[in-house]
């Protein structure tokens, strides 16, 4: 109740319980609903309405057709919306500018009912009430003043200069003309509102991205300067932080233009503020169809199967599969994936299902800092023909995904590479982060694995052996009572 009763007054994502009055058309097949309190005069006056009717709640989104940004005067709305409202309710009070509201989570520790800290909220639409709002970090006093513009998608403005960072609040996705003009205003509109013209357009490293083609026409007279899309991740959660580095960052996104011509997505990063080292990433895979491929997940479904199948075998599709295709698109996607045609390969974690397992019989070997999904996959499809698994084989997939992240930075920090771990991109959903938990608490276990691992392939002596497994099972005892404790204070 304090996100929602807050100045900034959030849609806060919380979890749907059984026996819930919300009807289950609501947000179908999701475990979790975005919850707001009315936050205007406007707000309260309809909700008295309807509270006389006996209703507690009601279902509410933007303004928008999805992608653009929400309407903004009554002219825009009548156009825009006709096919959408029945009704419209004006107003003769104009509206400078489109901000939605603001969307947070809290992390899983942070929803436990003993928890005594007050919320700090993983923002994942930063808007109304939170933008533009400064962030002080204090390490760029002395730098040129700077406009970044983002991606291609979730689009934003930031304003960077005398140590604060201002960003604008989010606009859309660039593919659609109404955002890409919203971008551009607001692109002006910042530096004007702070009274710092900027001397640096800093874009992404994609050379199509429209970001990147509006900092060419914005900065004609100043300094452009790419940026790796998962290295701009890392330095603004640094810079957020007030860090430098450099730090050990796990970077998993969705899709981000790499340098190798490749597209990036699951990466561990070395990085600082100004550079970075790429030290692993996931096994890539070929996107058939490029970006389309994204949009419909069963082109990423049918290309893992040909990785697991070969050549030879791959067109015997699974019955689930072979369900979603035509014999037509399974013959024409397959020949794209055999010729490398409109197929550019990936790293992403957001494309790849499966990249290490969560328990130890179930690791495949590793192949330097290659992550490789291909053995779990393998033992996912298998449980997938059963209908009574598939729970679990979600289940198995992040906590694969978690215990990949563990196994990584502790092979980085036994190579010397110690420092901070950031965590970015796909890791701000919700089983994730559970999970992460769920490594982190049986770490020692994992620990064992790896010093016995270490014993039989000869990599470590025995005395290393003796005091590391002495120090695990003290740590396993102190964890086990510590978990004995949280869950017996959870419970009383």
């Amino acid at each position: 109740m304090q996100l929602l009763e807050g100045v900034q007054a959030p849609i806060v994502l919380a979890d749907r319980f059984d026996g819930s009055r919300i009807a289950t058309g609501v947000a179908p097949g999701l475990q979790r609903l975005g919850v707001m309190l009315p936050y205007s005069p406007l707000h309260l006056l309809f909700m008295q309405g309807v509270a006389r009717l006996r209703i507690d709640a009601v279902v509410a989104t933007s303004g928008n057709v999805s992608g653009e940004p929400i309407c903004i005067d009554d002219d825009e709305a009548l156009e825009r919306l006709a096919d959408i409202a029945d009704t419209l309710l004006t107003h003769n009070r104009g509206i400078a500018r489109p901000v939605d509201d603001s969307v947070v989570q809290l992390l899983p520790g942070q929803r436990w009912p003993q928890s005594r800290k007050p919320p700090q909220p993983m923002v994942l639409r930063r808007g109304r009430g939170y933008a533009p709002a400064p962030v002080v970090t204090g390490l760029f006093a002395r730098r040129p003043r700077v406009v970044g513009l983002g991606g291609q998608l979730n689009a934003s403005v930031a304003h960077v200069s005398d140590g604060t960072a201002t960003v604008s609040q989010y606009l859309g996705d660039l593919h659609q003309m109404a955002t890409l003009r919203r971008l551009h205003t607001t692109a002006a509109e910042l530096p004007a509102l702070l009274g710092a013209e900027p001397e640096v357009y800093a874009h992404d490293q994609h050379p199509d991205y429209e970001s990147t083609h509006l900092a060419a026409r914005l900065g004609a007279s100043a300094h452009l300067e790419a940026v790796q899309h998962h290295h701009a991740h890392v330095a603004a959660c640094l810079a957020e932080h007030g860090m430098t580095g450099p730090a050990l960052d796990v970077a998993w996104d969705g899709t981000g233009y790499g340098p190798d011509g490749t597209v990036w997505g699951g990466e561990l990063l070395v990085a600082d503020l100004v550079g970075y080292r790429r030290l692993g990433s996931l096994r890539p895979l070929p996107l058939p169809g490029a970006e389309q491929a994204v949009h419909e997940p069963r082109r990423v479904a049918l290309a893992v199967w040909r990785e697991l199948a070969g050549d030879a075998e791959w067109e015997r599709l699974p019955p689930d599969l072979a369900g979603m295709f035509s014999a037509t698109e399974a013959r024409v996607l397959g020949r794209m994936l055999a010729s490398g045609v409109a197929s550019p390969w990936t790293s992403s974690a957001a494309a790849e299902s499966g990249v290490d397992a969560a328990a130890a019989r179930l690791l495949p070997p590793a192949t330097g800092w290659r992550a490789d999904w291909r053995p779990m996959m393998a033992r996912l499809v298998d449980l997938s023909g059963i209908p009574e698994q598939r729970g679990l084989v979600v289940l198995a997939f992040h906590r694969a995904l978690a215990a990949t992240i563990q196994r990584w930075c502790r092979r980085a920090r036994g190579a010397g590479l110690g420092g901070r771990v950031v965590a970015l991109g796909i890791l701000g959903a919700t089983l994730l982060p559970d999970n992460w938990q769920w490594v982190v608490w049986w770490a020692p276990f994992y620990w064992i694995y790896d010093v016995l691992e270490g014993v039989f392939t000869r990599t470590i002596g025995w005395g290393t052996f003796v005091w590391k497994t002495a120090l695990t099972v003290g740590l396993s005892a102190l964890f086990v009572l510590l978990a004995r404790k949280k869950i017996v204070a959870g419970l009383s």
